[in-house]
């Protein structure tokens, strides 16, 4: 979900709808290649759509229908004149002009009917872009609600009315750059040969190192949760061998509107920025992970892996350089974001140089409390950067959510260091809110655990060194 003006979306079962280009000028037949000869299953009109995924619904306009809404469809050029009903939500649906082959690329980025399509003349407008890559999207300023799709296939109309309606929440995220026009970034093709001196500086990372704004950013996408806050986040093993995680609590504020959304998602991004030995100007996705099932107030925990991040040890231009090897990044920072690359915030920094390592939270849920992600504000901040003249959104105001006992878990990362010795460190996680207090053998293995700790610490140095060389650090909550 790219655009959802006021709210346009999820349709209320009394709207009346009409379509424009919603039946068999949705294109996705393979045209060449070996499934070039396989026509996909689309059943008589009369057959399509039938409940539980019985047939193919592969348009729009078919679904919708089935579904129960009031629909007048037409064809996408008999959109010029305007709405036959003034009231009407029009449901314009647009595919890529050009097409590709095998040997071949796309000889434009253009969508069919999208700089002739009259979105001023609608009072209310949800567009549908079917496209398999990047593609211009003239129109965003004029769209009430965007809703992209790569490949949708047979139950493609299926899908997008369950997203229209309110039966299913979208929970996608771009993986590429929308531009604003051909040819924007530097990387430009050459008729017999390229070069590639873009380097790193590709795709949304070049965008992010030119400080240039693309039509709709990498990782960029809304959700029907439109309030989510983070009320914990720990790091875990940022300086082992084994890759590091994050772990979130998260808990959303959906309200209640009277129409219904589905089972709501979100998809929670991690961004790595390196800072030493040689500084990036870009952030780098590093992981995500979804939550599942969110409901006003309960608390879901995502956990989210990534690897650490390292460079290869060449040169620029260094033609030699596949003898090299993969160096550590000695110093980065992690950011978080659930609406993109533009949209982040900072979590912990990371420091493994000179034979020791040290995470540290750049956000203290303790004193500053929860990280609030406000959907409304990304989309004001989206459209502010790009010149669009929107009215600053109202700061959300949380309902007063039950106390928690506030739980601060300990996660030990084990380091190797120069001198081939490790060096145990407890690594303190950030104190978050749990649904409840730890009970039974929960809260038996946790008076364990933290006796046989502090047994440790006490014991005389001589016995803790045996064998091993350990270092025991005290650790505060600045510290993860």
């Amino acid at each position: 979900l790219l655009q959802n003006h006021g709210s346009l979306l999820p349709l209320a079962k009394t709207e009346r709808l009409e379509t424009y280009g919603c039946g068999d000028e949705v294109h996705f037949r393979a045209e060449s290649g070996s499934a070039s000869g396989t026509e996909p299953n689309i059943p008589a009109v009369g057959d399509r759509c039938k409940p539980d995924g019985g047939s193919a619904c592969p348009y729009p306009e078919d679904a919708l229908k089935v579904a129960g809404m009031e629909v007048t469809s037409f064809h996408l050029q008999d959109g010029g004149a305007g709405p036959r009903d003034p009231e009407a939500t029009a449901i314009v649906c647009l595919v890529a002009a050009a097409k590709n082959t095998e040997g071949t690329d796309r000889a434009n980025l253009d969508l069919l009917g999208a700089d002739t399509f009259p979105l001023t003349k609608y009072k209310k407008s949800v567009v549908w872009v079917i496209a398999p890559g990047p593609v211009l999207m003239p129109f965003a300023a004029t769209a009430g609600a965007i809703v992209l799709s790569s490949l949708p296939g047979e139950m493609g109309g299926a899908a997008l009315a369950d997203i229209l309606l309110g039966h299913a929440s979208p929970a996608g995220h771009l993986s590429l750059s929308m531009p604003n026009k051909p040819q924007e970034t530097q990387v430009k093709a050459n008729p017999t040969s390229d070069d590639y001196a873009e380097g790193f500086e590709v795709g949304y990372r070049w965008y992010q190192a030119k400080s240039v704004k693309p039509n709709f950013a990498f990782g960029w996408g809304l959700s029907y949760a439109k309030y989510v806050q983070v009320v914990s986040a720990s790091l875990s093993t940022p300086c082992s061998n084994a890759r590091p995680s994050v772990r979130l609590q998260l808990r959303a504020d959906i309200g209640d509107n009277g129409v219904t959304k589905g089972e709501i998602s979100h998809v929670a991004q991690l961004y790595l920025q390196h800072q030493k030995p040689q500084p990036r100007k870009f952030l780098e996705l590093a992981g995500f992970g979804k939550a599942r099932g969110l409901q006003n107030g309960e608390l879901v925990l995502v956990n989210i892996e990534f690897d650490a991040p390292r460079t290869w040890g060449s040169n620029a231009s260094d033609k030699a350089g596949f003898g090299s090897s993969w160096e550590a990044v000695t110093e980065y920072k992690v950011f978080l974001s659930l609406y993109g690359v533009e949209h982040v915030q900072e979590l912990f920094s990371v420091n493994n140089s000179g034979g020791t390592c040290k995470a540290t939270a750049l956000h203290s849920f303790l004193t500053e409390g929860p990280l609030n992600f406000d959907q409304d504000e990304a989309v004001y901040e989206h459209e502010s950067a790009r010149e669009i003249v929107a009215a600053k959104p109202e700061a959300h105001v949380w309902p007063k959510q039950p106390q928690d006992a506030v739980v601060a878990d300990t996660v030990a990362a084990i380091v190797n260091d120069s001198q081939a010795e490790y060096k145990w460190t407890a690594d303190a996680v950030q104190p978050g809110r749990l649904s409840s207090r730890p009970t039974g053998w929960q809260a038996t293995t946790m008076v364990l655990a933290t006796g046989l700790f502090a047994l440790v610490a006490v014991l005389p140095r001589p016995w803790r060194d045996s064998g091993r060389s350990y270092t025991t650090t005290t650790t505060t909550e600045e510290e993860v």
